[in-house]
């Protein structure tokens, strides 16, 4: 009876507690912009137009250019997060995102980059020559990754990014895309 009891008790009391160590959850940085490195903002397709954004958590030390804007550079051993929103000029819509980070100028071999699709945004715009409006729908990607450190100070890395789509004729279209942009060592 009383090792019951005590049973009980202690089942009582172990349910009861919070565990002293708490799973933390990884917040990505949700904070998207076209850095100042970056050689295109918006890379314009036949039928894509993909619009490329960073995002990282800063470092708490800015450097200014010699115009004193701010430089935003992408620093290497930090993760940082790449978001792709993708906006078809015909009904085509993108189905698979290919993408690998690789250094321009020195070999640091291909960085995978896995995007994910986060979600599907519907905008409504107007026609030009009728007072109708159509719906365009702008998909984006999400993916996360983090630079390799280089003995130079900063490096010009490339982002290529093969977009694989079916279009209106139900035809295999592939596009194939890349941008520069800078990363620093810490």
């Amino acid at each position: 009876m009383l090792k019951r009891i005590f049973v009980t008790l202690s089942l009582f009391v172990l349910c009861s507690c919070k565990p002293t160590i708490e799973s933390k959850k990884i917040i990505p940085p949700y904070n998207f912009d076209c850095i100042t490195s970056q050689s295109d903002c918006v890379v314009e397709g036949e039928i894509v137009n993909v619009t490329i954004e960073f995002s990282q958590q800063q470092q708490p030390v800015h450097k200014t250019n010699k115009a004193g804007e701010v430089i935003n550079n992408i620093k290497a051993e930090i993760p940082f997060s790449i978001l792709l929103t993708l906006s078809s000029k015909l009904e085509s819509k993108a189905i698979k995102v290919n993408a690998y980070l690789e250094g321009r100028d020195m070999f640091m071999g291909q960085v995978p980059l896995f995007f994910n699709q986060i979600d599907l945004i519907t905008e409504k715009s107007e026609k030009s020559h009728i007072n109708n409006s159509t719906e365009h729908e702008k998909a984006r990607y999400q993916a996360e990754s983090l630079l390799a450190n280089c003995t130079e100070e900063t490096m010009v890395w490339r982002l290529w990014v093969t977009l694989e789509y079916t279009d209106e004729k139900n035809s295999q279209q592939n596009q194939k895309l890349f941008i520069d942009f800078t990363g620093e060592r810490l």
